[in-house]
């Protein structure tokens, strides 16, 4: 209801009658859309807004913005759309998380763990071997969500970012594990199994760093 009213504001303040229904009217996004790329923080910030206000209406005005705006204004439109929570936003999220910039990638896997739907899993998954840290921290972060990384795989990479990526990517690896861990089951078995299989080894062969991280999953 709420994005229903800041619609029908948005369309009397900016919009332009339709041609056809003179109670019905269009708005015209471009404006919000290049704000998006301002160095100006606070007009970045409005025009998420405006953008948000419009609810599932903006979504295709969102996804065109995903092959028309740069790269800033890219990383923006995902906020907007994560922000929103709904589900008929995971599309764009998943074509987002393709994005040859990594900034675009980042915020895409992490709009998709903040929703959680399912059919953002294989993108998660595939997110743990980005190369951009950034993207593989976010894939991460996004696998503490229920059943986004499932795979024996996906479980198997995490431990191993666990135990031998970045500081903030490792750290972020073993809170989801933790999460994962502690929802039992037979993820959690699959997750202790590579824990066994990987960590412990390390505890005893890897560099300083390794072990130390190895020894805390171990």
């Amino acid at each position: 209801m709420r994005s229903a009213v800041a619609l029908l504001l948005l369309a009397a303040a900016c919009g332009l009658p339709h041609p056809s229904d003179p109670y019905r009217v269009t708005v015209d996004v471009g404006p919000w859309m290049h704000d998006l790329a301002t160095d100006d923080e606070l007009d970045r910030v409005e025009a998420r807004s405006r953008l948000e206000a419009l609810g599932e209406a903006g979504f295709p005005a969102l996804r065109a913005g995903l092959h028309r705006e740069p790269p800033s204004a890219r990383v923006g439109i995902c906020e907007a759309v994560w922000r929103l929570g709904l589900t008929d936003g995971v599309p764009i999220l998943i074509e987002a998380a393709h994005d040859p910039a990594p900034d675009v990638r980042q915020q895409a896997m992490l709009g998709l763990g903040h929703i959680g739907d399912l059919r953002g899993r294989p993108v998660v998954e595939a997110g743990l071997d980005d190369p951009s840290s950034p993207v593989r921290l976010a894939a991460a972060l996004s696998c503490r969500a229920p059943d986004l990384c499932v795979s024996p795989a996906a479980l198997a990479r995490l431990v191993d970012i666990a135990i031998h990526d970045d500081i903030p990517t490792s750290l972020w690896a073993r809170a989801a594990l933790v999460h994962i861990m502690g929802r039992g089951g037979e993820t959690a078995q699959v997750v202790q199994a590579n824990i066994e299989r990987t960590a412990v080894p390390a505890v005893a062969a890897g560099s300083l760093d390794e072990r130390a991280r190895a020894a805390i999953l171990a």
